[in-house]
């Protein structure tokens, strides 16, 4: 009864469901009403099934054909209510591919994958990620959502656009933000930074509130929304204008450490790094003890982790502690 019941919802909500059994029927239905009239004409039911679909479907291969009054009539009547409906289905399934098509490039579709990472906003630094991202991991599923943008012209990699804003209720349903691993949340250029930054936070709010393992990265652009920032729960503040100034101010001072950080930051897009115990059957004493050994390995150390916290380039002769880490710098193709 249970099953029945399913079945009596599936072909009420589905109209194509409707229209394919619908059509199967009026396939059976005159392929044994052609057998029973004319059993000279078609000497099995199968025969008669056969003759009904290529009937209906306009195939005509006219080696079945109707010979008396009676099976010429059932053949009108299949062609004319038969044909109606097929067209109606081809039409049916034409129009709902094209609407699935339009949803998918407008944004309105529903992304329906997980550990999916979601990128806020579309820009150029969205575009890096996007690239960095696939490059290192082709398969790697990413959601863009945006409010501004009418649809996504981007072919370069397969991503899926969702049109809104993160936090709206519709838009958290749609990019299955619950199931999300990742969120980066960045600054639209066309808006002011206060309303950047709100927007940010309220994007922040949402993604740590479906799901608090969500990892949250936020661009925040004004010294004075940081600390919201962090107590609305993002895991990385990106302080992107405070860097810039950075940068601005030492192109000012001194061009040479401009273009030294410069060369230290382009030299960091291709590496990695790992954290390594120190406690890993190697007597490291002190910092220098394990910068020596590594370096006869090819590796370069250039710092530890303790305590959550990183100390980059300590003093050589720090002593190291046995719940240490030592930070190692990789390149990405090894």
């Amino acid at each position: 009864m249970t099953k029945l019941y399913h079945f009596y919802l599936v072909f009420k909500k589905s109209l194509f469901t409707r229209f394919l059994l619908i059509i199967l029927a009026l396939i059976i239905t005159f392929g044994i009403a052609a057998h029973l009239t004319e059993p000279k004409t078609f000497g099995t039911t199968a025969e008669g099934i056969w003759w009904s679909i290529v009937t209906i479907f306009t195939v005509g291969y006219g080696d079945y054909v109707p010979k008396t009054i009676i099976g010429r009539l059932l053949a009108v009547i299949l062609i004319i209510v038969g044909t109606g409906f097929v067209s109606y289905l081809a039409v049916t399934f034409a129009k709902s591919t094209i609407d699935s098509q339009k949803k998918v490039e407008f944004g309105f579709s529903t992304f329906k994958g997980t550990n999916h990472i979601i990128l806020v906003g579309w820009n150029e630094r969205v575009k890096d990620t996007i690239h960095a991202l696939q490059k290192r991991n082709p398969y790697m599923k990413i959601v863009v959502v945006d409010s501004s943008l009418e649809k996504l012209d981007y072919t370069k990699h397969d991503v899926t656009f969702i049109k809104g804003k993160l936090y709206e209720e519709d838009v958290i349903s749609r990019s299955n933000l619950e199931k999300a691993s990742i969120v980066l949340i960045t600054a639209d250029p066309e808006k002011g930074e206060r309303e950047n930054d709100i927007n940010t936070i309220m994007c922040v709010l949402a993604a740590k509130g479906v799901n608090r393992n969500n990892r949250c990265i936020a661009e925040i652009l004004t010294k004075e929304q940081i600390s919201y920032a962090n107590q609305a729960g993002a895991d990385v503040i990106i302080k992107s204008n405070l860097m810039c100034s950075d940068f601005m101010i030492s192109s000012i001072i001194n061009i040479e450490n401009y273009k030294l950080c410069n060369a230290i930051i382009s030299s960091l897009t291709d590496r990695d790094y790992e954290l390594i115990d120190v406690d890993n059957g190697i007597n490291y004493k002190t910092y220098k003890d394990a910068v020596e050994c590594e370096m006869n390995k090819k590796t370069i150390i250039i710092g530890i982790y303790r305590n959550k916290e990183y100390m980059l380039h300590p003093n050589l002769e720090t002593p190291l502690e046995q719940r240490d880490k030592l930070i190692k710098l990789i390149n990405r193709s090894t």
